[in-house]
């Protein structure tokens, strides 16, 4: 999505939480209720990228880092935060393998 007018950074927060208020209201099909939920990357031109290819990476980072939780569902593109990103998500990766991994200790587990 462009969003001409949401030049500054709590212009688009404004603008994306008002999509994901949108979606976070249920829904009746065929007598069932639907849930929806999204999350948000955003990114600024020129700054965040000088053409479209450039633009849409640096939002897709930002959407990706929304959806996995690092930063909540919106997500503004940061170049120093993403600079980290790999070393963040290591580290969260590790912290959810050790939360379901169980380690042996003898005939029990702990």
């Amino acid at each position: 999505m462009i969003a001409a007018n949401a030049t500054t950074p709590d212009a688009a927060t404004t603008l994306a939480n008002r999509i994901i208020a949108s979606l976070d209201m249920p829904l009746m099909i065929d007598d069932i209720e639907v849930c929806a939920s999204g999350c948000i990357g955003i990114a600024f031109a020129p700054t965040d990228g000088a053409n479209p290819e450039a633009l849409l990476k640096s939002a897709d980072k930002a959407l990706y880092a929304a959806k996995h939780g690092i930063g909540g569902a919106i997500q503004i593109y940061n170049s120093e935060f993403f600079r980290a990103m790999p070393t963040l998500l290591c580290i969260r990766n590790a912290m959810i393998f050790l939360e379901l991994q169980k380690f042996e200790v003898g005939p029990g587990l702990i």
